[in-house]
């Protein structure tokens, strides 16, 4: 089982800005899902957990390994597949798996070739080995950025927003193959879409403001607000009136109707009780 463990990290830049303030985390081998708004603090945490800055304070293991005094070693565990997974031109997808497998140290031919015939088939891209890859759809890009970030079999894996952009069919086939790849090694999922980390992840945390605003369980999150949340469809000429009323935490369109989730702890007069979801409990915790 491997571990990483983030103790007291505070990362301030140089305009001022408080990126991280004393961030705590423990995470274990599965998938770890990350929420957070923009300028919550997430790029800042997975670049100081993958050794590409370091943070002002604070301390950074993952199993025996120091990331601050190690970044190296890190290097050597670590799958990375950033938001936009940029490829070469004319290459296929077989010679850039090949071209990263010796960037990594694998240079006997045979244990390369079984290495990355094999990854090709755990992603389903076996069959399109030879095929460019900068012809291939977004999904299919997503997949073959998670071959390359099992290269090595890395203790830890980052994917940051890795949904992002895709299509229904081409979503479940990677959620699909991101719950494969965590029985074997740590996965955090930094990503703004509450679905991705329901479907997919066993524990979270939801950053605000450069601190931890939850740590737990999607369930536990959902738990949290049982009997605190109403629901009431609405003119939208009058959703100003109810944000200055309430305590909003959703709007949405169904069926052409306004329909809007606020937290209460007793039910307000005109409103329904709703079945409490993560969406609600993650702008429940931004606003708490």
């Amino acid at each position: 089982m491997n571990q990483l463990k983030i103790k007291n990290l505070k990362k301030t830049y140089p305009n001022g800005t408080k990126a991280l303030d004393d961030v705590s985390l423990t995470i274990e081998n599965g998938m770890f899902g990350l929420l957070g708004p923009n300028g919550a603090g997430k790029s800042t945490l997975m670049r100081s957990i993958a050794a590409l800055q370091k943070p002002d304070e604070g301390s950074l293991f993952l199993n025996d390994i120091n990331i601050i005094e190690q970044a190296n070693s890190l290097r050597q565990n670590l799958g990375y597949l950033p938001q936009e997974f940029g490829v070469y031109p004319r290459i296929s997808a077989y010679q850039l798996l090949e071209h990263l497998a010796i960037l990594k140290g694998i240079h006997n031919s045979k244990e390369r070739k079984e290495l990355i015939d094999y990854l090709l088939e755990r992603v389903n891209l076996f069959q399109d080995r030879h095929k460019q890859v900068k012809g291939f759809s977004g999904g299919m890009k997503q997949r073959i950025g998670i071959a390359q970030c099992m290269i090595g079999q890395p203790k830890l894996i980052i994917v940051d927003e890795p949904t992002a952009g895709l299509d229904p069919a081409e979503r479940n086939r990677f959620h699909n193959l991101l719950a494969d790849v965590g029985q074997e090694a740590i996965v955090i999922i930094s990503t703004h879409i509450v679905e991705d980390i329901q479907r997919l992840c066993t524990r979270m945390a939801i950053l605000h403001r450069g601190q931890v605003a939850f740590d737990g369980t999607p369930q536990k999150a959902i738990e949290q607000l049982e009997g605190k949340i109403w629901q009431k469809e609405i003119d939208r000429k009058n959703l100003a009136q109810y944000q200055q009323e309430y305590q909003l935490l959703s709007q949405r369109m169904n069926l052409g109707k306004q329909v809007i989730h606020v937290w209460s702890e007793e039910r307000p007069s005109g409103f329904q009780e709703a079945p409490s979801n993560l969406e609600d409990a993650y702008f429940r915790k931004l606003e708490a």
